[in-house]
């Protein structure tokens, strides 16, 4: 959008004794695409910065969301239906350095996956299971079927 209006008349007039760097269409796709990357974590700290949600149950719906986000490999899929990075391709689709843009946050994408799994791995399922005491989260849905049923089983062991 900054790029549209640098570009446009009005811009050019109001930046003409400026000095300003001059940044490339290809720069800002990739800052586009860096942002679908991150945008996750935007989302997680505005909802975890929150007063009302301050502990770390409330805290594994969130985590499992943004390993659900960060593990889709069609975010920057031209052709899936629900791809973030659509809109890079609707964009930007017939430059000629559009799989260079696309593939760049990918890779940032992957490399952020594989930081969150090495630091969430091996996350105990009595940890996961204790949301299940906590009547906002009696869906849930941040847990598998499986994590579900082990954690319910876990927490009547503990109970019996």
């Amino acid at each position: 959008m900054l790029l549209e209006v640098l570009l446009s008349s009005d811009g050019q007039r109001e930046f003409r004794n400026k000095s300003l760097p001059l940044i490339q269409e290809e720069d800002w796709a990739l800052v586009e695409g860096t942002c679908i990357t991150i945008r996750i974590f935007a989302k997680a700290t505005e909802v975890l910065s929150g007063e009302r949600f301050p502990t770390f149950i409330y805290a594994m719906p969130i985590l499992r969301k943004i390993e659900c986000y960060l593990s889709n490999d069609e975010m920057f899929s031209r052709t899936s239906e629900d791809s973030e990075g659509k809109q890079l391709y609707e964009k930007y689709g017939r430059t000629r350095f559009i799989s260079s843009v696309v593939q760049k946050p990918n890779v940032k994408r992957t490399g952020l996956l594989n930081k969150y799994l090495s630091r969430f791995q091996g996350l105990a399922i009595e940890i996961m299971g204790t949301s299940m005491l906590d009547p906002r989260l009696k869906a849930l849905k941040h847990l598998s079927l499986m994590e579900r049923e082990e954690a319910k089983a876990i927490l009547i062991e503990q109970v019996e």
